[in-house]
């Protein structure tokens, strides 16, 4: 057994886990991080294993699984969901909320716009630039986040 198969096995793991309390409290947040692990899951599969792939033209000569950068931000995206719901930032920080909301479609338009890209065949290296000036924006937006939320000395937010 390889290192990636251990954490797909853990992957697992936590999915029964999220899947159980979805079906125990009925709470919306649950299904964001189930699409959320279920996306990382894929990108995973899909990068480790590019003969499972169920749509070749994804499939490059130099990356194995091209498409992965713009589903990660979409995965990136719906743990923010998550994140958003699960600690009450709606009800408890409206300007943090309406700031998560933008980075959320943010993530999910760029993400769509980077995979259809890789559909249509524009070149992958065209759009890898920007990509990484997205991830290496997200770094500092995500810092603040805690911050601010370590900050307000909550119990729920300081997780």
């Amino acid at each position: 057994m390889n290192i990636s198969q251990f954490f797909l096995g853990i992957f697992l793991v936590q999915f029964i886990y999220i899947s159980y309390q979805y079906f125990l409290f009925r709470r919306t947040e649950y299904i964001y991080y189930i699409i959320y692990f279920t996306l990382v899951s894929g990108v995973i599969v899909l990068k480790v294993y590019p003969d499972h792939n169920p749509i070749r033209i994804l499939v490059r000569p130099d990356q194995p699984f091209t498409a992965g950068r713009g589903l990660l931000l979409i995965c990136g995206a719906y743990y923010f969901k998550f994140g958003r719901y699960f600690t009450d930032i709606p009800g408890l920080y409206k300007r943090l909320n309406k700031q998560l909301i933008i980075a959320e479609w943010f993530l999910i338009i760029y993400g769509a716009f980077d995979v259809v890209t890789q559909l249509m065949g524009i070149e992958y290296f065209l759009v890898d630039q920007y990509t990484r000036w997205v991830y290496f924006s997200l770094i500092p937006f995500c810092f603040y986040v805690i911050i601010f939320l370590l900050t307000r000395r909550r119990i729920l937010t300081s997780i």
